[in-house]
């Protein structure tokens, strides 16, 4: 019995460590991994869902863009808007029922507790950029990047 606690409370432990999904294109509407909305011929809402952290996912939706970028013919994309979202971290919970019946002369108390592990592989950050493409010389805007050195600065491990 002990050992089998043991190695459920392992497997558990292990799930809870498991990484973010690797890059990669959204299975499904709001699920992780990458999407894009074209909102005009040169501009693009991408959005990154499920990464490790706030930067991983920040990157992922940078890459995405830039792989847009080239794939249309562009050089370079300013990201108009921003935003990521940080991964809310939940921690195990403890809970405890109290519950109580009766019968003619015979009454009882009955009282339950648990212990509940979160096991979803822990925090998922989200990122959404709205990016404008352009040919030529990347503009001077702290906002801008070459598409192809972020191709080569931030592609994904795997």
């Amino acid at each position: 019995m002990i050992r089998s606690l043991t190695a459920l409370l392992l497997a558990a432990a292990l799930a809870a460590c498991a990484t973010a999904a690797p890059y990669g294109a959204a299975a499904k509407p709001g699920g992780a991994g990458y999407s894009e909305l074209r909102i005009e011929n040169d501009r693009y809402s991408v959005t990154y869902r499920g990464a490790a952290n706030a930067e991983a996912a920040n990157n992922h939706a940078l890459y995405r863009a830039a792989e847009l970028a080239v794939q249309q013919g562009y050089d370079w994309f300013i990201v108009d808007q921003r935003l990521v979202e940080p991964g809310q971290r939940s921690g195990p919970n403890f809970s405890v029922g109290v519950g109580g019946g009766g019968y003619g002369r015979n009454t009882s108390v009955g009282v339950g507790a648990s212990v509940g592990i979160p096991v979803g592989g822990g925090a998922k950050a989200n990122a959404s950029i709205e990016a404008r493409f352009g040919r030529g010389s990347k503009p001077a805007d702290a906002n801008a990047y070459d598409a192809r050195q972020i191709l080569q600065s931030l592609r994904p491990a795997g």
